[in-house]
């Protein structure tokens, strides 16, 4: 920190400045990479623009300050779903539920069964108390008869895309099924192969087909080695086999792959590239998706549905208890943000305000005092009689951009609780040259240059799960302040502009003609001018006459 002094001098030097102080808003964006297992935290830098002592109060905030605290999850469910699973989900729903209820959150739960159709046996209900019995039988419901998880999809992705009050991140998808399918589209379609293997020459449209088109390479317990390379293959046949795709309702024997054909995807294949498809268009749209795995007494026969589940989960195990905690928490323990302050050299230095009454946390609508640990190390909200803190943050005295602080994440964020740091930060040498430097844009979503109060702000992310995740950069706020010229004359009748000080050498005039002493002083001033302006005259006549002889 520079000294006290220091400021005291820069801040008598500037002759005026215009601020304002405008209230936090939020900037962040939150994205999900399935393949690379990262993801974008929700997450917000603000500041307040320059006050009169030139400083600046920021915030950072986990989740971002303008997330709403609204979050849907609907569940896509095969009919045959097992009883274990639907025990697991409501278990879930109930912890999530009591997680909540002392917060401002709202959750929403839809559920869409699939059988050859998609059943929307509920729409987004919110989750609390009295709908729980609602959400509970709609999760029980027993439905029959064919298996189409591409209309499931995409029942579950349009009551999800309904929904436009809620955030794409705030959006959560979970697919239950063992990955058996062969019917396809909305208005449910399906192709016709005919058997050639064993001797027999039905036309059928079943799981069977895959066997089909792999009768020599392990008929119904061929597996595919690269799941990519194999659907890419059916995306490139699908032109060819549209002559052959037709309603299921009304499916004309007449119409069929030929006997033999091997090249042509059968219903199987495009039910499994559909459903690919539309699983990954909500992962693309920031939606949360979980394939999540459930045992069937068909499942053993065609291993391909397990493989394919595998696929789109990205060979990750995944659990209710796993999917509940990532809906609940943003971060865990051990997760760190490195702040730096703003400073470019010759141009402008901030420092953080290294005191306890400078910080403050919110968790929720909790708020907590900075409590001084030692020498540069402030803690927040105290856990039990340990002597530990929730939160810590660590100052790090540097010259110019090594100036720093740690702010150490020792227990779990939540989603629906955001935990939000504020400290402040002092411009240490304002210029004292007339103008308006920098530009003030509160939250960093302009990408101005200049007078940044922080170089750089860095989350280092660990998950639900204890995983690191890769480092992300919050937005960087700008700040400014204006220097007025005081060269510039006032208009003496203009009241809203203070006169400057005169010179004190300067003449001056009375105001009040009626005033004796001043009237006296200004009667004398002016018989003094025209007594020497006569005696000049008189002079100059002088040296007429002279010139003149």
């Amino acid at each position: 920190m520079k000294s006290v002094l220091k400021k005291c001098l820069a801040i008598t030097a500037a002759f005026c400045m215009l601020f304002t102080l405008a209230p936090a808003t939020a900037y962040a964006e939150n994205t999900t990479d399935t393949e690379n297992g990262s993801w974008t935290i929700s997450k917000s830098k603000t500041a307040t623009n320059l006050d009169e002592n030139f400083t600046s109060e920021i915030t950072l905030s986990l989740p971002s300050a303008e997330e709403e605290l609204m979050t849907d999850v609907v569940f896509v469910l095969d009919k045959s779903t097992s009883t274990d699973v639907e025990d697991e989900m409501i278990a879930m729903l109930q912890q999530l539920n009591d997680q909540i209820s002392e917060t401002n959150a709202t959750v929403k739960v839809g559920i869409v069964i699939f059988n050859r159709n998609a059943n929307n046996v509920l729409e987004l209900t919110e989750l609390n108390d009295a709908n729980m019995d609602q959400i509970v039988e709609a999760i029980r419901t027993d439905i029959s008869s064919g298996t189409n998880t591409h209309a499931g999809l995409l029942a579950g992705q349009a009551m999800l895309d309904a929904d436009t009050a809620v955030s794409a991140n705030r959006k959560y998808m979970i697919f239950v099924s063992d990955g058996l399918t062969y019917l396809f589209d909305a208005d449910v379609k399906a192709i016709n192969s005919q058997q050639s293997a064993t001797g027999e020459y039905g036309i059928m449209a079943g799981n069977d087909c895959w066997g089909i088109r792999h009768t020599g390479e392990g008929g119904d317990q061929y597996v595919p080695e690269d799941w990519s390379a194999y659907l890419a293959d059916v995306a490139a046949h699908l032109d060819e086999v549209q002559p052959y795709i037709q309603s299921y309702d009304n499916m004309s024997q007449d119409n069929h792959i030929p006997r033999g054909n091997t090249e042509l995807p059968t219903t199987v294949d495009v039910a499994l590239y559909k459903t690919y498809t539309v699983y990954q268009e909500m992962v693309n749209s920031g939606y949360n998706c979980y394939a999540v795995l459930a045992d069937s007494a068909a499942a053993a026969n065609y291993p391909w549905g397990q493989s394919f589940m595998n696929y789109l989960s990205g060979n990750k195990e995944v659990n209710f208890s796993d999917i509940q905690k990532e809906i609940y928490y943003l971060l865990d323990a051990g997760s760190t943000v490195e702040d730096y302050m703003g400073y470019v050299k010759g141009e402008y230095d901030f420092d953080f305000v290294n005191q306890a009454s400078s910080m403050r946390l919110m968790v929720g609508d909790e708020s907590y005092e900075a409590v001084k640990i030692e020498e540069n190390i402030y803690g927040f909200k105290p856990i039990g009689e340990s002597g530990e803190y929730a939160f810590v943050v660590e100052y790090v005295p540097g010259e110019g951009a090594e100036e720093h602080f740690v702010w150490h994440i020792n227990e779990a964020v939540s989603n629906f609780a955001p935990v939000q740091l504020t400290y402040e930060v002092v411009l240490t040498n304002p210029s004292t040259e007339p103008g308006t430097y920098g530009t003030y844009d509160a939250d960093g979503s302009q990408g101005y240059e200049g007078l940044y109060t922080n170089l750089s702000a860095t989350l280092y992310p660990v998950d639900s799960n204890g995983t690191a995740g890769s480092a992300e950069a919050f937005a960087q706020p700008t700040v400014s302040y204006t220097v007025e010229d005081a060269s510039e004359p006032s208009d003496p009748n203009d009241p809203s502009e203070p006169g400057k000080p005169q010179d004190p050498s300067a003449p001056t005039t009375s105001e009040d003609p009626d005033d004796p002493e001043t009237g006296i002083s200004d009667t004398l001033a002016l018989w003094g001018i025209l007594f020497g302006a006569s005696a000049a005259l008189v002079t100059v006549l002088s040296v007429k006459r002279r010139a003149g002889r």
